[in-house]
């Protein structure tokens, strides 16, 4: 499972994949990018996983097409430490309680009909994360000297668990 978040604005994307491979990273990009056509550059932070970088989009699209895209992004990566940190972490929870809940999904196929039908319904109704940890408690419990929090009104956090 693949999920994408703009926690203030309620903004909400869930890819189920049959594998957790560059593959299915590189369409989640290209849809993210088409997600958020009109933006110059869209930050996405990402957790340390080692497919959450340039190299699937480039064996997946081409070097034209792949840098094309990624240039789009600006990446954040969340501390390796520090991945309770991760809104990605929260929206895949969100995902697991209100789309699944305690039924067990037996093909991809139907996951991702209902996948889907989940995200038209949080979209709709702008289901935003009310994240209470500040760049000022990361800074003060982690000694951080510098802000790596960066704050853009299109920044989505993405995770692949």
């Amino acid at each position: 499972m693949f999920g994408a978040v703009e926690p203030k604005a309620g903004r909400h994307f869930s890819y189920p994949s049959a594998t957790r491979k560059g593959a299915e990273v590189a369409q989640v990009v290209e849809n993210l990018a088409a997600g958020y056509a009109h933006a110059g550059t869209i930050h996405l932070v990402v957790d340390n996983l080692n497919i959450h970088c340039r190299k699937p989009l480039v064996a997946r699209f081409g070097e034209e097409r792949a840098t094309r895209l990624w240039q789009r992004f600006t990446l954040r990566n969340t501390p390796k430490h520090g991945s309770w940190l991760n809104q990605a972490e929260i929206e895949i929870g969100l995902f697991s309680r209100q789309c699944l809940g305690t039924r067990r999904i037996a093909d991809l196929r139907t996951l991702r009909a209902e996948a889907k039908a989940w995200n038209r319904r949080i979209n709709r109704d702008r289901v935003q994360i009310n994240w209470k940890f500040t760049s000022n408690d990361a800074r003060s419990i982690f000694h951080y000297q510098t802000n790596l929090f960066t704050r853009s009104k299109q920044q989505l956090a993405l995770d692949g668990t």
